[in-house]
């Protein structure tokens, strides 16, 4: 195993679990009000969210989303300091 892997794998382990559902599907909103359900599966360096929706993944600007959305991408992040990077 590399060594980041093993230090990304090592940090995860000491962190707390992640709120309840915050890895089910979930509706997403744009600041136009225009909805698509997908998974959050990481926040990137730039604060992108990348939702999996389907079987693909996109990179969406978090400032493009609700308020509530926002928010929820900042806790999500927040909770897994290490994981879905891009």
């Amino acid at each position: 195993m590399a060594l980041a892997s093993r230090l990304a794998a090592t940090a995860a382990a000491d962190l707390p679990p992640p709120p309840d559902g915050a890895d089910a599907p979930r509706s997403w909103t744009n600041a136009q009000g225009k909805s698509v359900v997908g998974i959050l599966v990481g926040v990137s360096d730039s604060g992108d969210a990348l939702l999996k929706i389907g079987d693909r993944v996109h990179r969406v600007p978090t400032a493009s989303l609700s308020a509530a959305d926002q928010a929820f991408a900042a806790a999500w992040a927040e909770a897994r300091p290490y994981a879905g990077k891009a």
